[in-house]
Formats: C-alpha cells, structure tokens, sequence
C-alpha cells in the first residue's frame, strides 16, 4: 500500500495554477554523491601532491636527567637558558609531560616506545633490557626514512638496556677516568662536552 502512494505522489502533475518546480542537483542523490566524492577526491590529491614533495620535519628529542623543567628560560624562569630557549621558540615543546617512573632507564623506555613500565617490561635501571619484539621510536622514523642518533651521557642508557634499537648511531662510550695511580674506575656519566664533541 504504501509502495503504491509513493509512485503516485511521483507520476503526479502539479496543480495547473502553479509552475512545476525546477529540479536542481543537490537535490539528486546520486548526482549530489558524486559531486562531493569529486571533491573529496580532489582534496585527497591535492593534499598527497603537497606533503609528498614537502620534507618531513627534523626531530630532536633533548632529555636531560634530573633537570626541573621550571628551571629552564622557556617555562618562564627568570633565568635565560638560551639555546634551549632558541630550540623551544622554533619547535614544540610540551608543558605538561610527566614520567611515568622516577627511574633513568625505565623512564627512556616509556619516552621511546610509549608504553608503561609494566608493558614494556623494564622496571628499574641495570637489570633490564627493553625486548626487542618491542618497537621504538627511533625504528617507527628509521622505517619512515630518517636517519637515527643518540648521544648518551650516563651508564644507564647504554646499550645493554635494549634502548639502542633502531638507531643508527648510538653513542654510549664513556671513557675510563684515572681516579688514583694504582686503579682506574669508569665514571658513571660524561659531562655534556663529552657528549657533543
């Protein structure tokens, strides 16, 4: 019954006193869906056209061990820190980062795969090593064509706790330091010269 009204309202003339009313296209369903995937489309190509000959962002990741981030000129301190104010000035900075864990090496572990402790299983600093089934910031980028650095100034972020992973460069040598004439004993970190030679 209801199939037989609709097909009447359809073959139905308008009333002689009044012009037919014209048919315009968005009121097409079909004409309108193709109208808006043209221009979907058209969007989605200029888009891929303008990223795909642009070049990916340089990234810099600085992570300074017990440094409060209230200290620095760039969260307001009244003392400058200048070239870590230039690089915040040009790039992003994040005022409300938090680390999940107190610790040196579990605390890198989350910043680089962006899991918990309890997800990528390293829970304290020397006797863990991050799985390599575990993937890493710096293997996502690698994958994405970037090139890969780390420089590291303390023991705990050496390679033997996994971090490495998807760098091309990883730096962690820390020199030997004559601390007496008879024993020579290996300091636990470099001092940021050391570091960036």
């Amino acid at each position: 019954m209801a199939r037989q009204g609709r097909n009447r309202r359809r073959d139905a003339r308008p009333a002689p006193d009044r012009p037919p009313r014209p048919r315009v296209w968005w009121r097409r369903p079909r004409v309108a869906v193709i109208v808006v995937t043209l221009v979907v489309a058209g969007c989605a190509v200029w888009w891929w056209r303008s990223s795909a000959s642009s070049r990916p962002p340089d990234i810099l990741l600085i992570s300074v061990d017990t440094l409060r981030a209230d200290h620095l000129g760039c969260y307001g301190y009244g003392l400058r820190t200048p070239n870590i104010d230039r690089l915040a000035a040009e790039g992003v900075v994040f005022e409300a980062a938090m680390a999940p864990v107190p610790l040196t090496l579990p605390s890198h572990a989350s910043m680089l795969t962006g899991l918990i402790p309890p997800r990528h299983g390293v829970r304290a600093n020397g006797d863990f090593r991050l799985p390599d089934r575990i993937e890493t910031l710096a293997e996502v980028l690698q994958k994405r064509g970037y090139q890969t650095a780390a420089f590291i100034g303390a023991i705990p972020l050496d390679r033997s706790g996994g971090l490495n992973l998807g760098f091309d460069h990883y730096d962690d040598e820390i020199s030997v330091q004559s601390v007496d004439a008879e024993k020579e004993v290996q300091r636990k970190e470099r001092f940021a010269n050391e570091v960036f030679d």
